[in-house]
């Protein structure tokens, strides 16, 4: 026997649904989020320790070697790019860095909140002591 008025779901099966839905989207979704960001993260070390090593490649390079100053050259990571700052900042060196890094400030923008929130010192990649290349990851 078939009946005629099954229309579909009663507006209380509907309303228990949607509210099982809304508890499950409100466990799940911080999480979701946290996970968001350590993607981000790591992103951003990426970028960094990619950068580092193009640094240090630049300045093994041949037509560089012997050139460096004593002083110190900074590279700061901004959410817009690089800058290149510094006193111990050689014609040549700049020159090798921008050959290889290509405009700084076309470098890949960090996007995790640790990286944009941290302290410049995080975010600043230092050339000292000649070729010394040195960084800090934020904790």
């Amino acid at each position: 026997m078939n009946k005629k008025n099954n229309k579909g779901f009663s507006l209380i099966e509907l309303v228990i649904v949607i509210t099982i839905m809304v508890i499950l989207t409100a466990l799940l979704a911080p999480q979701l989020l946290r996970y968001v960001e350590q993607s981000r993260v790591a992103k951003d070390a990426v970028t960094m320790d990619e950068t580092v090593r193009a640094i240090e490649l630049a300045l093994t390079s041949e037509t560089v070697s012997g050139t460096y100053s004593t002083g110190t050259v900074d590279i700061v990571y901004t959410t817009a790019g690089g800058t290149l700052t510094g006193a111990g900042l050689t014609d040549k060196m700049k020159d090798e860095l921008t050959v290889t890094l290509g405009d700084l400030t076309k470098l890949p923008a960090l996007v995790s909140n640790t990286y944009k929130n941290a302290a410049a010192s995080f975010r600043t990649i230092q050339i000292t002591d000649g070729a010394k290349v040195s960084y800090t990851h934020p904790k």
